[in-house]
Protein backbone atom coordinates (compact mmCIF):
# COMPACT_ATOMS: atom_id res chain seq x y z
CA UNK A 1 0.00 0.00 0.00
CA UNK A 2 2.86 2.41 0.85
CA UNK A 3 4.47 1.69 -2.56
CA UNK A 4 1.20 2.54 -4.34
CA UNK A 5 0.87 5.80 -2.41
CA UNK A 6 4.51 6.68 -3.21
CA UNK A 7 4.03 5.99 -6.96
CA UNK A 8 0.83 8.09 -7.04
CA UNK A 9 2.64 10.90 -5.23
CA UNK A 10 5.49 10.87 -7.78
CA UNK A 11 3.05 10.89 -10.71
CA UNK A 12 1.09 13.77 -9.16
CA UNK A 13 4.24 15.82 -8.58
CA UNK A 14 5.51 15.18 -12.10
CA UNK A 15 2.22 16.38 -13.58
CA UNK A 16 2.20 19.46 -11.33
CA UNK A 17 5.69 20.63 -12.32
CA UNK A 18 5.79 19.53 -15.98
CA UNK A 19 6.05 22.39 -18.47
CA UNK A 20 5.05 25.07 -15.97
CA UNK A 21 3.35 28.00 -17.67
CA UNK A 22 1.67 31.11 -16.31
CA UNK A 23 -1.05 30.90 -18.94
CA UNK A 24 -4.57 29.93 -17.91
CA UNK A 25 -5.41 26.29 -18.56
CA UNK A 26 -9.04 26.88 -17.52
CA UNK A 27 -11.49 29.55 -18.67
CA UNK A 28 -10.07 32.66 -16.93
CA UNK A 29 -12.31 34.62 -14.61
CA UNK A 30 -12.31 38.25 -15.76
CA UNK A 31 -13.78 40.81 -13.35
CA UNK A 32 -13.24 44.10 -15.17
CA UNK A 33 -15.74 45.53 -17.64
CA UNK A 34 -15.62 46.75 -21.21
CA UNK A 35 -13.29 45.78 -24.02
CA UNK A 36 -10.29 46.50 -21.74
CA UNK A 37 -11.18 43.72 -19.27
CA UNK A 38 -8.68 41.27 -20.79
CA UNK A 39 -5.65 43.37 -19.86
CA UNK A 40 -3.95 44.60 -16.68
CA UNK A 41 -4.53 48.36 -16.18
CA UNK A 42 -0.97 48.88 -14.90
CA UNK A 43 1.35 46.66 -16.98
CA UNK A 44 -0.91 46.17 -19.99
CA UNK A 45 -0.19 42.43 -19.90
CA UNK A 46 -2.96 40.10 -21.01
CA UNK A 47 -4.54 38.53 -17.92
CA UNK A 48 -4.97 35.06 -19.45
CA UNK A 49 -1.26 34.94 -20.38
CA UNK A 50 -0.23 35.63 -16.78
CA UNK A 51 -3.23 34.13 -15.04
CA UNK A 52 -1.19 32.14 -12.53
CA UNK A 53 0.38 35.31 -11.10
CA UNK A 54 -2.79 37.41 -11.21
CA UNK A 55 -4.66 39.29 -8.48
CA UNK A 56 -8.08 40.88 -7.95
CA UNK A 57 -8.81 43.86 -5.69
CA UNK A 58 -11.26 46.73 -5.22
CA UNK A 59 -10.48 50.44 -5.38
CA UNK A 60 -11.20 52.24 -2.11
CA UNK A 61 -12.67 55.25 -3.89
CA UNK A 62 -15.54 53.51 -5.66
CA UNK A 63 -15.36 49.77 -4.91
CA UNK A 64 -14.67 48.93 -8.54
CA UNK A 65 -12.90 45.62 -9.16
CA UNK A 66 -9.53 45.65 -10.87
CA UNK A 67 -7.52 42.67 -12.13
CA UNK A 68 -3.73 42.64 -12.19
CA UNK A 69 -1.13 40.54 -13.99
CA UNK A 70 1.14 40.38 -10.93
CA UNK A 71 1.77 41.66 -7.41
CA UNK A 72 3.88 44.53 -8.75
CA UNK A 73 0.85 45.90 -10.64
CA UNK A 74 -1.38 45.42 -7.61
CA UNK A 75 0.88 47.43 -5.29
CA UNK A 76 1.59 50.08 -7.91
CA UNK A 77 -2.16 50.67 -8.17
CA UNK A 78 -2.43 50.75 -4.39
CA UNK A 79 0.21 53.48 -4.36
CA UNK A 80 -1.45 55.50 -7.13
CA UNK A 81 -5.17 55.02 -6.50
CA UNK A 82 -5.57 53.24 -3.19
CA UNK A 83 -7.07 49.75 -2.96
CA UNK A 84 -8.94 47.99 -0.18
CA UNK A 85 -6.24 45.68 1.21
CA UNK A 86 -8.92 43.42 2.70
CA UNK A 87 -10.40 42.81 -0.75
CA UNK A 88 -7.26 41.31 -2.32
CA UNK A 89 -7.59 37.86 -3.86
CA UNK A 90 -4.82 35.91 -5.54
CA UNK A 91 -4.91 32.95 -7.90
CA UNK A 92 -4.11 29.57 -6.36
CA UNK A 93 -1.67 27.79 -8.71
CA UNK A 94 -3.16 24.33 -8.22
CA UNK A 95 -6.90 24.90 -8.68
CA UNK A 96 -6.64 28.17 -10.63
CA UNK A 97 -9.30 29.88 -8.57
CA UNK A 98 -9.04 33.09 -6.56
CA UNK A 99 -8.54 32.85 -2.80
CA UNK A 100 -8.20 35.33 0.05
CA UNK A 101 -4.62 36.62 -0.27
CA UNK A 102 -4.22 36.87 3.51
CA UNK A 103 -4.70 33.11 3.78
CA UNK A 104 -2.35 32.21 0.91
CA UNK A 105 1.26 31.02 0.95
CA UNK A 106 3.68 32.73 -1.41
CA UNK A 107 6.78 31.34 -3.08
CA UNK A 108 9.22 34.18 -3.69
CA UNK A 109 12.54 34.31 -5.54
CA UNK A 110 12.24 30.92 -7.26
CA UNK A 111 13.91 30.07 -10.58
CA UNK A 112 10.60 30.64 -12.40
CA UNK A 113 10.77 33.79 -14.51
CA UNK A 114 9.09 36.81 -12.96
CA UNK A 115 6.03 38.33 -14.61
CA UNK A 116 7.39 41.81 -13.93
CA UNK A 117 10.83 42.68 -12.59
CA UNK A 118 13.51 40.31 -11.38
CA UNK A 119 11.77 38.23 -8.71
CA UNK A 120 8.96 35.76 -9.32
CA UNK A 121 6.02 35.39 -6.94
CA UNK A 122 3.54 32.49 -6.95
CA UNK A 123 0.62 31.86 -4.59
CA UNK A 124 -0.84 28.67 -3.11
CA UNK A 125 -3.80 27.76 -0.94
CA UNK A 126 -1.91 24.69 0.34
CA UNK A 127 1.40 25.24 2.12
CA UNK A 128 2.56 21.70 1.25
CA UNK A 129 2.19 22.42 -2.47
CA UNK A 130 4.16 25.66 -2.00
CA UNK A 131 6.95 23.70 -0.31
CA UNK A 132 7.00 21.15 -3.17
CA UNK A 133 7.42 23.99 -5.65
CA UNK A 134 10.17 25.41 -3.47
CA UNK A 135 11.99 22.07 -3.43
CA UNK A 136 11.92 21.96 -7.24
CA UNK A 137 12.32 25.62 -8.22
CA UNK A 138 14.07 27.09 -5.19
CA UNK A 139 12.98 30.20 -3.33
CA UNK A 140 11.28 30.50 0.04
CA UNK A 141 7.69 30.32 1.25
CA UNK A 142 6.33 33.39 3.06
CA UNK A 143 2.97 34.75 4.21
CA UNK A 144 0.92 37.67 2.86
CA UNK A 145 2.42 40.28 5.17
CA UNK A 146 5.98 39.39 4.16
CA UNK A 147 5.32 39.25 0.41
CA UNK A 148 3.69 42.70 0.54
CA UNK A 149 6.64 44.17 2.44
CA UNK A 150 9.17 42.53 0.10
CA UNK A 151 7.44 43.75 -3.05
CA UNK A 152 6.89 47.29 -1.79
CA UNK A 153 10.58 47.53 -0.93
CA UNK A 154 11.56 46.58 -4.49
CA UNK A 155 8.98 48.53 -6.53
CA UNK A 156 11.46 51.11 -7.86
CA UNK A 157 14.10 48.50 -8.67
CA UNK A 158 11.60 46.39 -10.62
CA UNK A 159 10.36 49.44 -12.52
CA UNK A 160 13.91 50.42 -13.52
CA UNK A 161 14.69 46.86 -14.59
CA UNK A 162 11.62 46.65 -16.84
CA UNK A 163 12.25 50.09 -18.32
CA UNK A 164 15.63 48.89 -19.58
CA UNK A 165 14.05 45.84 -21.21
CA UNK A 166 11.32 47.93 -22.80
CA UNK A 167 13.80 50.47 -24.18
CA UNK A 168 16.03 47.78 -25.69
CA UNK A 169 13.28 45.64 -27.20
CA UNK A 170 9.62 46.56 -27.03
CA UNK A 171 9.67 50.29 -27.79
CA UNK A 172 11.64 49.75 -31.01
CA UNK A 173 9.37 46.90 -32.07
CA UNK A 174 6.29 48.93 -31.22
CA UNK A 175 7.50 51.92 -33.22
CA UNK A 176 8.05 49.80 -36.32
CA UNK A 177 4.59 48.27 -36.01
CA UNK A 178 2.94 51.67 -35.52
CA UNK A 179 4.73 53.31 -38.46
CA UNK A 180 4.02 50.41 -40.81
CA UNK A 181 0.62 49.05 -39.77
CA UNK A 182 -1.42 51.73 -38.01
CA UNK A 183 -3.43 54.84 -38.68
CA UNK A 184 -3.00 57.86 -36.41
CA UNK A 185 -4.23 57.16 -32.88
CA UNK A 186 -5.49 59.90 -30.53
CA UNK A 187 -4.03 58.78 -27.21
CA UNK A 188 -5.88 61.45 -25.23
CA UNK A 189 -8.97 59.24 -25.54
CA UNK A 190 -7.54 56.66 -23.12
CA UNK A 191 -7.01 56.88 -19.38
CA UNK A 192 -5.15 53.58 -18.97
CA UNK A 193 -3.14 51.21 -21.12
CA UNK A 194 -5.72 48.41 -21.01
CA UNK A 195 -8.30 50.77 -22.51
CA UNK A 196 -5.90 51.39 -25.39
CA UNK A 197 -5.39 47.65 -25.90
CA UNK A 198 -9.12 47.02 -25.82
CA UNK A 199 -9.57 49.59 -28.58
CA UNK A 200 -6.70 48.18 -30.64
CA UNK A 201 -8.19 44.69 -30.41
CA UNK A 202 -11.68 45.59 -31.57
CA UNK A 203 -11.06 48.22 -34.25
CA UNK A 204 -9.23 48.43 -37.56
CA UNK A 205 -6.86 51.22 -36.51
CA UNK A 206 -3.99 48.78 -37.08
CA UNK A 207 -3.52 45.67 -39.16
CA UNK A 208 -4.26 42.40 -37.36
CA UNK A 209 -1.65 41.83 -34.62
CA UNK A 210 -0.59 38.82 -32.58
CA UNK A 211 -0.35 39.24 -28.80
CA UNK A 212 3.41 39.98 -28.74
CA UNK A 213 3.04 42.70 -31.37
CA UNK A 214 -0.04 44.07 -29.59
CA UNK A 215 1.92 44.33 -26.34
CA UNK A 216 4.92 46.01 -27.98
CA UNK A 217 2.69 48.49 -29.81
CA UNK A 218 0.72 49.36 -26.67
CA UNK A 219 3.89 49.87 -24.62
CA UNK A 220 5.42 52.11 -27.28
CA UNK A 221 2.27 54.21 -27.65
CA UNK A 222 1.71 54.50 -23.90
CA UNK A 223 5.26 55.04 -22.66
CA UNK A 224 6.90 56.84 -25.56
CA UNK A 225 4.30 58.37 -27.85
CA UNK A 226 1.98 59.44 -25.05
CA UNK A 227 4.77 60.03 -22.52
CA UNK A 228 2.92 58.39 -19.68
CA UNK A 229 2.48 54.84 -18.43
CA UNK A 230 5.25 52.89 -16.80
CA UNK A 231 8.11 55.18 -17.84
CA UNK A 232 6.55 58.13 -16.04
CA UNK A 233 4.52 56.26 -13.46
CA UNK A 234 5.44 58.42 -10.49
CA UNK A 235 4.02 61.50 -12.29
CA UNK A 236 0.99 59.86 -13.84
CA UNK A 237 -2.47 61.26 -13.15
CA UNK A 238 -5.20 58.64 -13.32
CA UNK A 239 -8.81 59.85 -13.40
CA UNK A 240 -11.83 57.56 -13.49
CA UNK A 241 -14.81 58.27 -15.72
CA UNK A 242 -17.13 58.87 -12.76
CA UNK A 243 -14.93 61.54 -11.10
CA UNK A 244 -16.29 65.10 -11.17
CA UNK A 245 -14.57 68.37 -10.33
CA UNK A 246 -15.81 69.44 -6.84
CA UNK A 247 -15.79 73.10 -7.96
CA UNK A 248 -17.57 73.10 -11.34
CA UNK A 249 -19.03 69.57 -11.45
CA UNK A 250 -17.53 68.67 -14.84
CA UNK A 251 -16.30 65.15 -15.62
CA UNK A 252 -12.49 65.19 -15.36
CA UNK A 253 -11.73 62.41 -17.86
CA UNK A 254 -12.88 64.61 -20.73
CA UNK A 255 -9.95 66.99 -20.10
CA UNK A 256 -6.86 64.77 -19.53
CA UNK A 257 -4.40 67.46 -20.62
CA UNK A 258 -5.48 69.80 -17.81
CA UNK A 259 -6.36 67.33 -15.05
CA UNK A 260 -4.94 68.01 -11.58
CA UNK A 261 -5.26 66.24 -8.23
CA UNK A 262 -4.88 66.84 -4.51
CA UNK A 263 -4.01 63.89 -2.24
CA UNK A 264 -4.75 63.76 1.48
CA UNK A 265 -4.92 61.26 4.33
CA UNK A 266 -7.88 60.67 6.62
CA UNK A 267 -8.45 57.85 9.09
CA UNK A 268 -5.22 56.13 8.07
CA UNK A 269 -6.19 55.96 4.37
CA UNK A 270 -5.11 58.06 1.42
CA UNK A 271 -7.75 59.81 -0.69
CA UNK A 272 -7.67 62.28 -3.56
CA UNK A 273 -9.77 64.90 -5.29
CA UNK A 274 -9.56 65.53 -9.03
CA UNK A 275 -10.08 68.81 -10.85
CA UNK A 276 -10.52 69.71 -14.52
CA UNK A 277 -7.81 72.38 -14.31
CA UNK A 278 -5.34 74.21 -12.08
CA UNK A 279 -7.70 77.18 -11.62
CA UNK A 280 -10.41 75.09 -9.92
CA UNK A 281 -7.82 73.21 -7.88
CA UNK A 282 -6.42 76.48 -6.53
CA UNK A 283 -9.91 77.75 -5.73
CA UNK A 284 -10.49 74.63 -3.67
CA UNK A 285 -7.07 74.82 -2.01
CA UNK A 286 -7.26 78.46 -0.92
CA UNK A 287 -10.85 78.14 0.30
Amino acid sequence: MKKIILILSILYSSHLFADFSKKATVAPRLVQSGSEKKWCPITGFKISDFYKTSYIAQLKSNGRYRQYSCIYALLSDEKQNGIDMNSIKVLDIKKQNYIDAKKAYFLVNSSIEATFGRVSTLAFADKNIAIKFSNKYGGRVVDFKNIIAFTQKNLKENLSYMQNIYRKKYYLMGKRIYDKNCKKIDLDNFLEINELEGELSKTKICAKLNQIHMQALALYLWDVKREGGISHESHKIIVKKDEKCPICGMFIYKYPRWATQIFYKYGGYQYHLSFDGVKDMMKFYFN
